[in-house]
C-alpha cells in the first residue's frame, strides 16, 4: 500500500493506492477491501468507494474493471446486492446517471450491453 494523505490550499491533495504484488510466473496477488461481519445484535459496516465533490470543474471519475488476458479469459465483474434473512428483503441495486441544472445540458446516461471494438 502507497500513501501519501495531506490537504493542500493549493494545488493537490494526497493519494492513496491499494496495489498487489505481482509474479513473474504465478499469479498476482488479490486485494479485498471488506468490513467485518457485526455481532448478533448489529448491522455489518458500510464500505463507501467515492470520488470527491470538485468547486469548479469534473469532479473524479470512478473507475471498476476487470483485465484483459492475452492467453484466456478476460476476468469478470459481478455486481450482487446481500439477500435478506428471516422476514427481511433483500437488498436494492440502483444505477442512476447524474443531473445537471445548467441550461442546454442534459443528465448522464445509463447504457447497459455489450462492448466490441473493432
Amino acid at each position: 500500500m502507497i500513501a501519501n494523505f495531506y490537504s493542500a490550499i493549493v494545488g493537490e491533495g494526497g493519494s492513496i493506492r491499494i496495489k498487489s504484488g505481482s509474479s513473474e510466473l504465478g499469479s498476482s496477488g488479490q486485494v479485498s477491501i471488506e468490513s467485518s461481519a457485526s455481532g448478533s445484535n448489529g448491522v455489518s459496516g458500510e464500505v463507501t468507494v467515492s470520488s470527491g465533490l470538485s468547486e469548479a470543474g469534473r469532479s473524479g471519475s470512478l473507475s471498476l474493471q476487470t483485465g484483459s488476458s492475452v492467453g484466456g479469459a478476460g476476468g469478470s465483474l459481478l455486481l450482487q446486492v446481500g439477500d435478506g434473512g428471516g422476514l427481511s428483503n433483500g437488498g436494492s441495486l440502483y444505477l442512476a446517471a447524474g443531473q445537471t441544472s445548467s441550461q442546454g445540458r442534459k443528465g448522464g446516461t445509463v447504457t447497459i450491453g455489450t462492448l466490441f471494438i473493432h
